[in-house]
């Protein structure tokens, strides 16, 4: 990357800066929080902040262009519309099947059928607001487009400037991920270990996926076994610390999707985190052949053999070692935030553009204040 891009741009990471009382925060504090490590290793200057924080600092860097990185605290239609952005800065919109405004919809009892119907608002609000000439990108968890007819239109109308890339590694920074990682055999004293989280309702969370995979699992332990769960909806949030540590004392580390990731083949933390503590668990997403080749990784879609395959690797801790090692071996090399928001950065400064004219660019904004949603939804979609 030319260091001079870094030089002239100041990353702003908008939402989810706030921790509650008590400790605990938004679930999306987490890759935040990793991000902002990210991109000062990497060289930028940045700043966590919420926008209404950032109206308040708007001038502490007036000499350097922004990038925003966004979700749903605003939205990228949102942060255009507060006047906050100039027409020589960047927006990054984070893509996600669903997001804010959309609460009342559902996955419902087929995930898969549902996100082929779907009309996919976050990934259309970017393409259409960069066919109005806007500077902006978008990321996303690396999935499946092709079935998704809406999905793959907008993808493919936002090209290369969609960035996919993987989704995990939350308590890792770069020097352990280079120097520390290694697998985690020995002082395995805890049968399962599940830290993340049970969350949403019937037709959106995991609550499905953690009922076909999880219960089972459980129900099928000796009662003397040792379990140790934890997350929300499992006796609350844990830190990073006390996440890695969880896993790294339990024999088995079971892994599951919410039920629109595993539609998506969407790869999420839970995955990433148990390998880079060095542990092991089954996977349930086929999505995962995205990352490994068959025979470097354990997945099991169907419940049964899941269960079967879990028990197999609870009761013979060393045949897993092969699959630690193969894993950390590409987190290392590649599949890494570090190594991955490099070429994000690298695609974007490779695509960068000259501001619009500011009566141009004046003109959008005022088009974009007539519309009153967080997304630009279609016609059938929600209002």
């Amino acid at each position: 990357m030319d260091r001079s891009f870094a030089s002239q741009i100041h990353i702003i990471l908008l939402g989810y800066n706030s921790v509650w009382a008590g400790g605990g925060r938004h679930t999306n504090w987490y890759p935040w929080n990793r991000f902002k490590d990210v991109f000062e290793t990497l060289g930028y200057d940045v700043t966590w902040c919420s926008l209404g924080q950032f109206k308040q600092m708007k001038a502490i860097t007036p000499s350097k262009r922004k990038l925003f990185i966004c979700w749903n605290d605003p939205t990228s239609l949102e942060l255009y519309r507060s006047g906050l952005v100039d027409s020589r800065d960047i927006v990054v919109q984070k893509l996600t099947s669903l997001g804010k405004g959309m609460e009342k919809e559902s996955w419902g009892a087929d995930p898969l059928q549902w996100c082929k119907e779907w009309s996919w608002p976050i990934h259309v609000t970017v393409q259409t607001l960069r066919e109005k000439g806007l500077n902006i990108f978008a990321f996303g968890c690396r999935s499946m487009t092709e079935i998704f007819p809406e999905k793959h239109w907008a993808c493919e109308a936002i090209g290369k400037r969609l960035f996919w890339i993987l989704w995990g590694g939350t308590p890792f920074n770069q020097e352990y991920l280079q120097s520390e990682m290694k697998p985690k055999m020995d002082g395995l004293t805890t049968d399962v270990a599940y830290v993340g989280s049970r969350w949403g309702r019937t037709g959106r969370g995991n609550l499905e996926p953690w009922a076909k995979y999880i219960d089972p699992l459980l129900k099928s332990l000796p009662s003397d076994a040792k379990i140790d769960l934890g997350g929300a909806g499992l006796g609350g949030q844990v830190t990073d610390s006390s996440m890695v540590e969880s896993l790294q004392r339990a024999k088995l580390c079971p892994i599951i999707h919410a039920a629109s990731w595993q539609a998506e083949r969407g790869i999420q933390d839970r995955f990433w985190t148990v390998f880079m503590a060095g542990r092991f668990g089954v996977v349930e997403n086929d999505g995962v052949y995205d990352f490994f080749h068959p025979s470097e990784v354990v997945c099991e879609v169907d419940p049964a053999k899941w269960l079967e395959k879990s028990r197999y690797y609870l009761e013979n801790v060393q045949e897993q070692l092969p699959f630690i090692e193969k894993a950390q071996e590409k987190i290392k090399a590649k599949y890494n935030w570090y190594h991955e928001w490099e070429r994000v950065l690298t695609g974007i400064e490779e695509q960068d553009e000259e501001p619009l004219p500011e009566r141009e660019f004046d003109e959008i904004m005022d088009q974009l204040k007539a519309i009153t949603t967080p997304f630009i939804f279609s016609e059938d979609g929600p209002q």
